[in-house]
């Protein structure tokens, strides 16, 4: 049977057990087995391809090559092969070529016998045989570079492809972290507008508070100053219009206390009923503070005057009678005023003067004194001056801390504002980015596909064209051989042998260089094919060289993303050289680190406590206090006590002795030794 190389064994085939036609037939089907088969070849070595060869496969190559033009010298050879194979006359005549100009060529029979003709015969295929043998060195070399740089183009490609799935991971986890970061800004963003909403509602609520209670101080003091006109008592042409003197028993003056009223805790008020419901229509709890309070020492010290007496029945119903009428006219003010004011307003409760107490002979009566009594209205009057002056200070207070903490806040979302915009620039920059990897993977796969299909075509053809090649040189030999046999002698033909290649080290080994090669001769030629040349030269190290990265300095520190519960600064540098075939990477180009990690909310900080201040009073009880200021001041929806909370401000009494100790024997006459400006 005939076997074609280049192919995997194979069973043979029903048409390739019956006679062939034509070589060409015959040739041409081997080739279209090879290249359809290209996935199932392999290289044959020259023993393997000699033991499949038979005489006939060898004659129909060799005169399928005669009629391709290969050997066109070759004429002498065909007329052997015609003479030795004279069972393939009908197949020689079917064969007769067409020359390139469509007209029919005779073949040339030459008639050449004895050992002439078969000496050029030899000749001519050692000829034949150098040539093929030339031909498969140039396609073995030529396969072999391609195969080493095909596979480096694929090796290329393939880490193309990982290098740019990394970047695509490294860019995915990039807007994650951008989507998060923009995330936690959105809602540190709405939760700061709503802590500054409520911080404007809480300081707005606080300010209706203060204004309200200092318009009743303030209207508590327009009583006082009526009250003081009322109460002269130095100046005659005032004295003549006041209140006070209008009743020749000095009635007016004289003070009544009941300490079965308010509660049992003991009440003491003006006689004078007028002027009583004049005092009743203070309103500020520190109005009603000192009244109370300097009421009882103005009875006491009456008291130490002259003894007080039980008021009579026939006072006791006058009074109630009185009180009762004004205090009937003041409930029905009162609960007007109430209803004007604002519901955020301070309610001060109402008056306990007339609520609880009824007049009868278990209060007393003692005689008053207008100059006691004014310096006690003077006193009253002075305290709720100080309750005004607090107020407004606590007003003004108040304002400077709301616009203060609404400036942190606005400040802090206008930052908010500017990192969000930021990180919503940095997640379309590493989308981008994404995008652009997935895309660059996509584009080298389809690279690396197209070159690995290359070269599975390529080296197919290699190895069909190897085999090729090898048989025909089988071929060659076989006919050789056999027209040695012709004569009936044996004629001992050497091929010359040489040894494999020993290459020397590249020129270069990137960027393109040169290798030397060399090779021995093992076997020297003895009538067969000459020795091919010993040394030569072939490209290698063709790769690219690899480029390192090289990168910019690094960049200054940005500013803080966030003012407070925590933020990152950046840092980054930008790439000079990008690397590439193989270079070393870059590195980080950006580095954070973290700032401002205490929290946005936080309570404000006191500093330790004052020494004690001077007494109020030089005698009969005074306070002294000490305070505590504000170190920090409290940021975010922080908290800080009042400054009038017993956290910032405390009291102690002082100077408890009576002033009466300090005077001297009461029959003394006191002589001043200067005159000094008292200032109320």
């Amino acid at each position: 049977q005939d076997f074609y190389p280049c192919l995997w064994p194979m069973a043979p085939s029903a048409s390739a057990m019956r006679p062939r036609r034509a070589a060409a037939a015959a040739l041409a089907a081997v080739t279209f087995l090879n290249e359809a088969s290209a996935t199932g070849t392999r290289l044959m070595s020259m023993n393997e391809i000699m033991k499949r060869t038979t005489t006939e496969s060898a004659a129909e190559l060799l005169l399928q090559k005669h009629q391709q033009g290969h050997h066109p010298r070759s004429n002498e050879m065909v007329s052997l092969i015609k003479e030795k194979f004279r069972q393939h006359q009908r197949v020689l005549q079917s064969e007769n070529t067409v020359d390139s100009d469509g007209q029919d060529q005779q073949e040339t029979t030459v008639a050449a016998t004895g050992y002439a003709a078969v000496g050029n015969a030899n000749d001519m295929l050692n000829q034949m045989i150098q040539e093929t043998e030339t031909k498969l060195e140039i396609e073995e070399r030529n396969c072999m570079i391609f195969e080493m740089s095909q596979t480096w183009a694929m090796g290329e490609a393939r880490t193309g492809v990982a290098q740019f799935n990394s970047m695509a991971n490294e860019a995915r986890g990039h807007v994650l972290e951008a989507s998060g970061r923009i995330s936690y800004l959105s809602t540190t963003s709405d939760n700061t507008k709503e802590a500054l909403t409520s911080q404007e509602q809480e300081c707005l609520e606080q300010a209706q508070g203060f204004n309200s209670e200092l318009q009743i101080v303030q209207e508590d003091l327009d009583v006082m100053e009526k009250i003081m006109e009322l109460t002269e008592c130095n100046n005659a042409a005032a004295a003549a219009a006041s209140f006070l003197q209008t009743d020749a028993d000095a009635s007016s003056t004289a003070l009544v206390s009941c300490q079965h009223c308010s509660q049992g805790q003991g009440l003491v008020m003006l006689q004078d009923s007028k002027l009583q419901h004049m005092i009743s229509s203070l309103r500020s709890e520190t109005a009603r503070v000192y009244l109370n309070h300097n009421l009882r020492l103005g009875f006491s010290e009456a008291s130490k005057i002259s003894a007080p007496v039980a008021l009579t029945q026939v006072a006791a119903v006058h009074m109630q009678r009185s009180h009762g009428r004004h205090r009937l006219r003041h409930r029905l003010r009162h609960r007007q005023r109430h209803q004007r004011v604002s519901a955020k307003a301070t309610q001060v409760p109402e008056d306990v003067v007339a609520s609880d107490c009824t007049f009868s002979d278990k209060c007393t009566l003692s005689d008053g004194n207008c100059d006691m009594l004014r310096e006690r209205f003077l006193l009253i009057q002075a305290g709720i001056q100080s309750k005004e002056i607090e107020l407004k200070t606590e007003l003004e207070r108040l304002q400077e801390f709301c616009d203060h903490e609404t400036l942190l806040y606005k400040d802090q979302l206008k930052s908010l504002q500017t990192s969000l915009g930021e990180e919503q620039g940095n997640l379309a920059l590493r989308m981008g980015q994404r995008n652009d990897a997935e895309s660059g993977a996509h584009l080298k796969s389809q690279e690396f596909d197209a070159l690995s299909d290359e070269f599975h075509d390529r080296m197919g053809k290699c190895c069909a064209n190897q085999n090729d090649l090898r048989g025909e040189m089988c071929a060659l030999k076989k006919i050789r051989g056999e027209l040695d046999k012709m004569q009936g002698t044996s004629v001992f033909i050497v091929d010359c042998e040489v040894s494999e290649w020993r290459l020397e080290s590249c020129s270069a080994t990137c960027g393109g260089g040169v290798q030397r090669m060399e090779r021995s001769i093992l076997v020297h030629p003895v009538g067969g094919m000459e020795c091919p040349p010993l040394v030569g030269e072939m490209p290698c190290g063709s790769k690219p060289c690899p480029v390192d990265c090289v990168v910019e300095d690094w960049s200054e520190w940005s500013g803080c993303s966030a003012e407070c519960d925590g933020g990152v600064i950046e840092r980054n540098r930008e790439i000079r050289v990008h690397p590439s075939n193989g270079g070393e990477e870059c590195g980080a180009t950006t580095e954070t680190d973290p700032c401002n990690v205490q929290a946005c909310n936080k309570d404000c900080v006191l500093a330790e406590w004052s020494e004690w201040m001077q007494c109020s009073k030089a005698c009969d009880s005074g306070n002294s206090a000490h305070y505590r200021q504000v170190a920090e001041s409290p940021t975010g929806t922080g908290k800080c006590p009042s400054p009038y909370s017993e956290e910032r401000l405390n009291f102690q009494p002082c100077n408890t002795f009576s002033c009466e100790s300090l005077l001297p024997d009461p029959n003394t006459i006191l002589k001043c030794e200067e005159k000094v400006d008292i200032v109320v």
